[in-house]
Parts: C-alpha cells; sequence; structure tokens
C-alpha cells in the first residue's frame, strides 16, 4: 500500500455509493478524509427550506444565464443588421451626391442655352 494512504477505519463513512467517488476517499489522508466527513455533515445538517433557497438560487442562475445568451445572440443580429443598414445609407448618400451635382450640371447648362437664346433675340 502506498505510504501516504492511511487506512480506513470501520467507523468512516464513505459519503457515496458512487464507485468513482468512493476510489477516491479511499485514497486520501485523514485530515482531508476529516474535512470531507465535516462538509457532509453541514449538508446533512441543512435543513430544507435552505437547500430550497438553494435550488431556487441555482434556478434564478441559470435562467440569467439563458437570457444573457439571448442577448448576446439578438445584439450580434442588431450589429450585423447596423452594418448593413449602414452600407445602404452610405450608398444612398453617394447617390444623393451624384444626382445633386448632375442636377447642377443641367441647371447651367440650361442656363447658358437660355442666354445663348436671349443673345440672338429670340
Amino acid at each position: 500500500m502506498n505510504p501516504y494512504v492511511s487506512q480506513i477505519t470501520a467507523s468512516t463513512r464513505v459519503p457515496t455509493n458512487n464507485r468513482f467517488w468512493s476510489a477516491i476517499f479511499l485514497t486520501l489522508d485523514f485530515h482531508h478524509k476529516k474535512d470531507i466527513l465535516r462538509s457532509i455533515k453541514y449538508y446533512d445538517d441543512m435543513g430544507l427550506e435552505e437547500i430550497e433557497q438553494f435550488d431556487l438560487l441555482e434556478q434564478k442562475i441559470e435562467s440569467l444565464i439563458s437570457v444573457i445568451g439571448t442577448l448576446t445572440e439578438q445584439k450580434t443580429a442588431l450589429e450585423r443588421k447596423g452594418k448593413g443598414q449602414q452600407t445602404e445609407l452610405d450608398a444612398l448618400r453617394n447617390e444623393i451626391e451624384t444626382l445633386r451635382a448632375d442636377r447642377e450640371l443641367v441647371q447651367k447648362r440650361i442656363a447658358n442655352l437660355l442666354n445663348r437664346i436671349t443673345e440672338f433675340g429670340i
């Protein structure tokens, strides 16, 4: 037997029926076993109300995690949509500037034609 592993006495209670955890418990030294058993006793002594409160807290935390996940997905979708709309807005602004420039050019050409017509006295 490993010199670092202590013997389990008949009075030591293994905290669970699970074989894995039972094997882990067997390999612990006396001080660690004592701490584990003290923890088990603490949780065994917890009242039903404390356990229900802990369960309620756990449910609320899981609910918050779910909400955070949903909000993160929505944020990502809105950012993508915002980028697409910004691109579309930039394209529309460029088109407006082009149309304004074209309108000014047409106005100048019409004014030039009207001036030429008035010069001929028509």
